[in-house]
Order: structure tokens, then sequence, then C-alpha cells
């Protein structure tokens, strides 16, 4: 993950940009599986990105631009919601302040989904989260130093609903950009190169990211945001909760292949937890052994 902090171009002092990117990711052993509780290996796809900027605006509007996604009539995704009505949703669903460990609260999401009521499924599925972070990170915690917002995201590369992380990669990338822009109008961090943020600051953003893919999932393993988010490659458990970088990351060469089949990782991992309770006597040991495969890789990739 990387991200930039910069004035906007033309715009007074202070009108303020953040810019950031985030990976893709292949789930080598795990996939699936990982959201009950069994290990998992997965890995960074550093040329598979999705790149996120973000800009204080004077108006008092949220403006979030998505041309990479389509919506059922196959037109780029585009919406805006003025500001403070988004921020007086949020508050009336009990939410003054949001934390970046914490779980989207059903109240909220309501309020968004009545935002977007004029929006189709597919548009919906992307704003959403979008909206939660924009009213989360940056609105709700500048108390006003914010008047607007400009949002937008790009694919480089990058294919959406591939089994990739492209939900994750727009997650990550999203709440880097919007942290970033929050600190920038707080004071609290100055203009620097583009680069890793801090430690503190990626756990932060980790922290959100799984927020919004909870909002788009349901309920996420946690993998793929946290790959896209620390790179590399990494062993991975849900519960009980462990996640270890595996240095060096070995050369592995891996044929990705976009077979244009889009898929829904909800749908996919409401199948399987479906499965899981009709067969959980069959199904159970197949996730022990797929965890054993994980974790023998993991331990060979050490030596």
């Amino acid at each position: 993950m990387d991200s930039t902090e910069e004035a906007a171009a033309g715009a007074p002092a202070a009108m303020w940009c953040s810019i950031a990117s985030a990976p893709g990711k292949a789930i080598l052993f795990g996939e699936h599986s990982v959201v009950h509780g069994t290990p998992a290996v997965a890995a960074a796809l550093s040329d598979l990105r999705c790149k996120v900027s973000a800009a204080t605006s004077a108006a008092d509007t949220v403006r979030l631009d998505l041309s990479d996604i389509r919506d059922e009539a196959g037109r780029p995704v585009h919406f805006s919601v003025p500001a403070s009505k988004l921020v007086a949703a949020v508050r009336a669903a009990g939410a003054g302040a949001i934390a970046s460990d914490e779980l989207p609260r059903g109240a909220v999401l309501m309020a968004l989904d009545t935002l977007l009521d004029d929006c189709g499924a597919a548009a919906k599925q992307a704003l959403k989260p979008l909206l939660y972070l924009c009213a989360a990170v940056v609105l709700l915690r500048c108390r006003g130093a914010v008047t607007g917002l400009d949002v937008k995201a790009r694919r480089v590369r990058l294919p959406v609903g591939a089994g990739l992380g492209s939900s994750a990669a727009f997650s990550v990338a999203a709440a880097a950009a919007l942290l970033g822009l929050q600190l920038k109008v707080m004071g609290k961090s100055a203009s620097a190169p583009a680069g890793v943020p801090a430690p503190a600051q990626q756990r932060e953003i980790n922290g959100w990211a799984f927020a919004a893919e909870t909002v788009i999932h349901g309920t996420p393993s946690g993998l793929d945001n946290s790959v896209s988010c620390y790179g590399g490659a990494m062993r991975y458990v849900k519960t009980p909760f462990s996640m270890t970088p595996i240095n060096p990351v070995p050369t592995l060469r891996i044929l990705v292949v976009n077979t244009l089949v889009p898929r829904s990782t909800r749908a996919l991992v409401a199948h399987v937890g479906d499965t899981l309770k009709r067969m959980e006597g069959a199904v159970r040991p197949i996730f022990h052994s797929i965890g054993y495969i994980a974790d023998a890789f993991a331990h060979l990739s050490q030596k």
C-alpha cells in the first residue's frame, strides 16, 4: 500500500488531496475455509492495484466517481449527496463517532441504504462502503473542518469480481486516502513523499478497510484486506486471530487467468457456510487438511 498527500492543484491552502493505491491478492491455500478459522496463506499481487484519490471541496457535497464500475445498465457509477445530509443521517443512526476497530452498526448501514435508494444493486454495493468511510474517517472526525469531498477510484489492471481481492484493494486504498486526508486536515501529518504509512497508520487503515469489507461481504475473514494493506505474503488465521508475515517471500511463478466470469464473494462465502452447517462431519476434515497444507507451506518457506 502506497499513499501520498498534497495540496490540491490550483486550490486554496486549506484544500487538500490524498492519493493511495493498494494491491490485489491471490490466496494460495485456504480460500473460504479461512472464514471458519482454518489457516490460510495469501500473497499480494503488486502489479494489480486499485488507486483512490480523495480531496476536500468547498461545496457541501460528497461526490463519488467509480467510473470503472458499471451499474446494471452498463453506465459508469457516479453519485453525489450533500455532505451535511450524510453526516446528519449517520448521527441520527446513533453514530456521533466511529472507531476504526468498530464493526459497522446496522442502523448506520440502514441510513446509508436510504441515501442510496435510487441506486441499483451493483452501484449500491460499491458506493455504500465508500460512503461509510467518507463519513467515519473524515466527516465525523473533522467536525465541520471539511465541507465536502471528491473521491475517485480507478483500477490499475485489477479485474473486478475475479477473486483477486479487488474489493479489498478498493477498501484499503480508500481507507488510506481518506485517513491521509483526515490527518492533513487536522494538522497531524506533514507533507511527505509517496511511501508506506507508519505502522500505527497501517493498523488503522486495515481496521477501516475491514469495516468496509464487512459492508460489502457481510462476514469477511479479514485476510484480503490484511494482505492488501501490508503486502508481501502471510499466514493468516481469523479465530483466534493470527497474522504472520512469510519472510522472505519465496519466488513463485503463478499463472493468473481471468475467466471473465464474475463472481460474488458474499454468495460464495455464504454457500460454503451453508454447506458446513449441513455436512459438518464431511466438510470440517477437509478444512483441517487445507489448514495443514497452508501451515506446511508457511513452514517450508522459512527454510
